[in-house]
């Protein structure tokens, strides 16, 4: 395996917990509560805020914080680009969620995706990393659909 595979590899089992972060311009001002928040509440929303990876303490945090953990899952909300030029279509009233993720993209020529599966099942621990191949744009697969693998 050539060395800058194998570099690659230990880059992407190294941060597959760290989570993106919200960029800057998306980022939302505090809001006031009506009502303080538990100490676990805060936690997971100072976890989300700071997009602290959590993912490798799932057994220490406990059944119902990590069912907080999912059900808060960050996102900040863009406005799509303009798809019509319809009259019935308003642009401000649909915005696109984006979720924060831990995913890695690796992009490489078609010709190679079955070399970085096998690198991958040869040199990375069974389940260690989960795996999408997309050889094709019409492959992508749906956020939702995929969502659950990375939390």
């Amino acid at each position: 395996m050539a060395r800058k595979t194998f570099i690659c590899l230990a880059l992407i089992l190294a941060t597959k917990y760290q989570y993106s972060f919200v960029p800057e311009e998306y980022e939302e001002p505090p809001r006031l509560r009506k009502s303080p928040l538990s100490l676990s509440d805060l936690a997971v929303a100072a976890i989300w805020k700071h997009s602290l990876g959590w993912g490798e303490f799932r057994d220490d945090l406990g059944a119902v914080n990590v069912a907080k953990l999912r059900a808060a899952h960050a996102f900040y909300e863009v406005q799509p680009p303009t798809r019509s030029r319809s009259k019935r279509y308003s642009p401000t009233d649909v915005k696109e969620k984006i979720y924060l993720g831990t995913g890695t993209i690796v992009v490489c020529p078609p010709n190679l995706v079955d070399q970085w599966k096998r690198e991958i099942n040869i040199h990375v621990e069974e389940n260690a990393l989960k795996v999408i191949a997309m050889l094709s744009p019409n492959s992508r697969p749906v956020a939702n659909d995929i969502r659950h693998l990375y939390l």
